[in-house]
């Protein structure tokens, strides 16, 4: 195993994925730093760029983002799996470490949940062996997803998957954020951390605000969960009119249709939803396509009676998905809306 430098991507690349830098959180790729009011179009081009970097697997991952943004998955793959050839035709670390990202983020878009977790794990054995910090960095999101979809954060098992995702929050990036506190029913903190977000940004909604999509995808899905009306308002206003329904690992869209519910904008919601499920279906996007049919079904079933059988045809697919994917909570969550029905 070769354990040399790698080449790094030039200055002329890199310095076109810098996207937005300015706002809260830290500066990052074309993808991750998107803003909401990030041109697609200079999305596509710069990963595709990036993507031409055969040589480079931190280019190579960095297209895989944008490519996800731009609601590409079979470029995105493309990019995983040429990273994957990088690693295997070379053998060096830096390669190594991205391809076990590419290998777990592809396995989560397919549903694959209990093989990501699987990976995850070899990832850390791995690190252990060539004596590397013990961490997914770029692949935190997706590491996250998949222990919160298979098993919920707060009943994931206490091994070392869960120990390093816990771990990993406390990077800067994730300390102000509401999403794992409000995962994990820290109500009270969560609270906190979304009034100092409108505290620190008053023009939340403005276009002078530059912050990053994904962030603020987390920041709105914590706001649901402990109900924070007003930074649900704000985060709807603010990301409801862009063209970006994809957040790197989340499903943007989905996130607007359970804050319009929220809110009791109830047909609006509904409208998210429909988005959500069809950028997830033409992404293949298995465990955000689930739970956004559910919470469609959801919102038929609590406000619109007459079209029951729409709702029920949403539940019974996300039944059967939440099944095979193993994800326990949303199982556990859509048979609760059967049994109401039987009842």
């Amino acid at each position: 195993m070769h354990i040399e430098r790698q080449p790094i991507a030039s200055f002329a690349i890199a310095r076109r994925t810098i996207l937005s830098t300015s706002g809260p959180g830290p500066s990052t790729s074309a993808a991750v730093g998107t803003s909401p009011w990030s041109d697609v179009k200079e999305i596509q081009r710069v990963a595709e760029d990036l993507a031409s970097a055969k040589n480079d697997s931190d280019s190579l991952w960095f297209a895989f983002n944008g490519f996800m943004v731009c609601e590409e998955r079979d470029q995105a793959e493309e990019a995983c799996r040429a990273i994957m050839q990088l690693a295997a035709n070379t053998g060096y670390v830096r390669h190594i470490e991205a391809s076990h990202r590419a290998e777990y983020a592809l396995s989560f878009l397919d549903g694959r949940l209990e093989e990501a977790v699987e990976l995850l794990e070899r990832d850390i054995a791995w690190r252990q062996e060539v004596g590397l910090p013990i961490t997914f960095r770029e692949g935190f999101g997706f590491a996250l997803n998949a222990l919160h979809f298979l098993y919920g954060i707060r009943d994931a098992p206490d091994n070392i998957v869960r120990r390093t995702v816990l771990e990993d929050w406390n990077a800067p990036q994730y300390l102000r954020s509401p999403r794992l506190p409000a995962r994990l029913g820290q109500v009270d903190e969560a609270n906190k951390r979304l009034d100092s977000l409108l505290k620190e940004r008053p023009n939340i909604t403005s276009t002078d605000d530059m912050s990053q999509i994904w962030l603020d995808g987390q920041n709105l899905e914590g706001a649901v969960l402990v109900e924070h009306r007003q930074a649900a308002e704000l985060l709807l206003r603010r990301l409801a009119d862009n063209t970006l329904a994809i957040g790197y690992v989340d499903c943007i869209s989905r996130h607007l249709g359970a804050a319009a519910a929220l809110l009791g904008r109830y047909e609006e919601a509904r409208q998210h939803y429909n988005e959500a499920i069809r950028v997830c279906t033409e992404m293949r996007y298995r465990p955000e396509l689930g739970l956004s049919r559910l919470e469609l079904a959801e919102l038929l079933l609590d406000h619109y009676p007459d079209e029951k059988s729409e709702a029920l045809e949403h539940l019974d697919f996300s039944i059967k998905e939440f099944r095979e994917m193993k994800m326990q909570p949303s199982l556990e969550r859509a048979l609760r809306r059967k049994d109401i029905l039987k009842a």
